[in-house]
């Protein structure tokens, strides 16, 4: 059992018998030949004996201690490490890029993320390829050595989603792109990951998008009124955008670069649509009256002219969306006045504070000359409330949602509303700066809607 590779092998083959001569030992001895003969049997039964003892001692000892030990690990520690490489995964923040038919976009998406990825919260960057186009999969597969040789740290996944043929649909794009968001997203899920950052294969990236995420990610943890995080403003033209800090609640979804948690995708993972998903998010069964975190200045922006959408606002809306060319050090600006009660408290009293104007004074208005508080993110309503006693602070009353497309109209952002929300829309106000001047669209009344 414990010996050379010729075990197998008979004793007596193994080591031959030397000749010996009656009544001669092995090395010529008188009587120990015939002393030999006479204990034979006696001397190797008594050796199988004991050889039976010692491989039974052995064999239990090995029993009773477990599998064999690596140099220097003991089985607790190999143990402990197993379960902190476990907690570590669960820990990880996980980069979500949904990929189908276009490999020169999600190149460029790709390498956008690989030269944006931040030093600390690295993410896992997981590749959800909607069927195997060849083309894609080349993309993924050469992307996946650039991060390898560039950042070995990060993990990186590709993975497939087939899609199967479900009647009622007859292969509709906004069906398909909603069962690889719901397959993709449960599938990273299921990974054991707390939150996810999903972008699609035509976005460009800001330099802080991961940090801007990092920082808002305690407040989503924090405050169950919410229910994402979006890094992309619809209004986030240039001319409606100023402070790179500033942070904002919103009704309206944006999608478009977002962040989900685990806790959001329990529920709303089992019942995921069928198609048009952003649509179902901002309905109210899903919103449940909680809002979303976006930022004035954008954090994304789509180059995607072809695509599901078929180019639907792209020129007159998407194209010229401002990315954010300044980093923000998000690590010491103070995001504390997300929370619901500061910031409707907040919102109260910065609309109450502006002047009420129409949209066509405002319009025409440029505060660009006037004082203002420096713009430093830390609480912008208030900023917005201080500067509104300068007189650069104008609120307008667009009455009913239904005529709310006439007063963004009159500013030329883009004016449409969903499940009753315009865009970017909290508790009914939508939030801008114009020519230097806070602008706040209001419901009837002149104030925003009630807390819910």
């Amino acid at each position: 059992m414990f010996g050379s590779a010729d075990d197998s092998k008979p004793i007596a083959r193994r080591f031959p018998r030397r000749p010996v001569r009656a009544g001669k030992d092995a090395t010529g001895g008188p009587g120990v030949a015939s002393f030999a003969r006479a204990y034979r049997v006696p001397i190797m039964i008594a050796v199988l004996v004991a050889t039976v003892v010692t491989t039974a001692a052995v064999t239990s000892a090995l029993v009773s201690r477990g599998p064999p030990k690596r140099p220097g690990i003991d089985a607790a520690t190999l143990a402990g490490t197993c379960s902190a490489a476990a907690d570590k995964a669960r820990q990880d923040l996980a980069g979500l890029v949904v990929a189908a038919l276009l490999p020169a976009y999600l190149r460029r998406t790709l390498e956008a993320v690989l030269a944006r990825l931040p030093a600390t919260d690295r993410p896992h960057i997981v590749v959800s390829q909607d069927g195997h186009l060849p083309e894609v999969t080349a993309v993924v597969g050469d992307m996946q050595k650039q991060f390898h040789a560039a950042a070995p740290d990060i993990a990186f996944s590709h993975i497939h989603h087939t899609q199967s043929a479900e009647s009622g649909d007859d292969g509709f794009g906004y069906m398909k792109l909603s069962r690889h968001f719901g397959w993709a997203l449960g599938n990273v899920f299921d990974r054991g990951h707390p939150r996810v950052i999903v972008l699609e294969d035509d976005l460009e990236i800001a330099a802080d998008f991961f940090e801007y995420f990092s920082a808002v990610a305690p407040v989503l943890d924090a405050d169950s009124t919410l229910l994402a995080a979006s890094a992309y403003n619809d209004i986030g033209q240039p001319a409606f955008v100023a402070d790179s800090a500033r942070v904002y609640r919103s009704d309206f979804f944006p999608g478009l670069g977002w962040m989900l948690t685990r806790r959001a995708w329990a529920e709303l993972g089992p019942k995921w649509p069928r198609g048009f998903w952003d649509d179902w998010l901002r309905e109210p069964a899903q919103r449940k009256g909680r809002a979303f975190l976006r930022p004035e200045v954008s954090r994304t922006r789509t180059f995607g002219e072809r695509g599901v959408s078929q180019s639907q606002f792209f020129h007159q809306y998407l194209s010229n969306i401002k990315l954010n060319a300044e980093p923000v050090a998000w690590g010491s600006v103070d995001l504390q006045y997300l929370l619901k009660p500061t910031y409707d408290r907040a919102l109260d009293a910065a609309v109450a504070a502006a002047q009420a104007v129409p949209a066509s004074s405002v319009v025409a208005k440029d505060c660009s000359a006037l004082p203002r508080p420096p713009a430093t993110g830390s609480h912008p309503l208030s900023v917005a409330t201080r500067a509104g006693s300068l007189g650069a602070a104008f609120k307008v009353d667009y009455g009913s949602v239904g005529a709310y497309p006439r007063a963004a109209g009159a500013f030329g952002f883009i004016a449409d509303v969903k499940a009753g929300v315009p865009r970017t829309a909290y508790r009914g106000v939508v939030s801008l700066q114009h020519k230097g001047c806070f602008v706040y669209l209001v419901p009837a009344g002149g104030a925003p809607l009630p807390e819910r």
